[in-house]
């Protein structure tokens, strides 16, 4: 018995929403073909200003992506000075020798490199900036891409300084 209440009510259920249904298309004077056509364009048009939201979206994306890339080339194609940091001590071994041989870079590569000479007694702050203390003399050498390409601690030998400098050139 209760599955045949429950069959009834199931199918009256039905049969209500039916007559909803049809009451409200009916209400409308709109055909079945109608309705769908509606509906059919409805969708065209939600899809159609999706798309053009992709498209400006896409194309947002990529003049971003063109503004990026024609950024880093600029950024790539930039060419620095060289720049030869160099970190001194009075109480460095060599002092003097070092010093000389520092000067004859500088005249050896005058215009080509930026030389940057920093005695850590004379200007104490720099220990706090660069980890040179206890290490000197110390090299950091930025090549043509402003990058470090070489970093030597306890470093006086001016082929190997040389050496630093050509390759930061290339």
């Amino acid at each position: 018995m209760k599955k045949l209440l429950i069959g009834i009510v199931a199918a009256l259920i039905v049969v209500v929403g039916g007559v909803v249904i049809y009451s409200l298309v009916s209400d409308k004077d709109v055909t079945e073909s109608e309705y769908v056509q509606e509906v059919n364009a409805e969708q065209e048009y939600t899809e159609k200003n999706s798309e053009n939201k992709k498209d400006t979206e896409n194309t947002a994306d990529d003049n971003t992506t063109q503004e990026q890339t024609q950024q880093s080339s600029d950024e790539e194609k930039k060419v620095y000075t060289p720049t030869f940091m160099y970190f001194i001590s009075n109480s460095d071994e060599n002092f003097e020798e070092t010093n000389k041989v520092i000067d004859e870079l500088k005249k050896e590569y005058d215009g080509k490199v930026n030389f940057d000479i920093v005695n850590v007694d004379e200007n104490p702050e720099a220990k706090e900036n660069f980890p040179v203390d206890g290490q000197t003399p110390a090299l950091i050498m930025l090549n043509t891409s402003n990058d470090i390409s070489a970093f030597e601690f306890k470093c006086g030998d001016k082929d190997k300084l040389k050496s630093a400098i050509d390759a930061a050139m290339k």
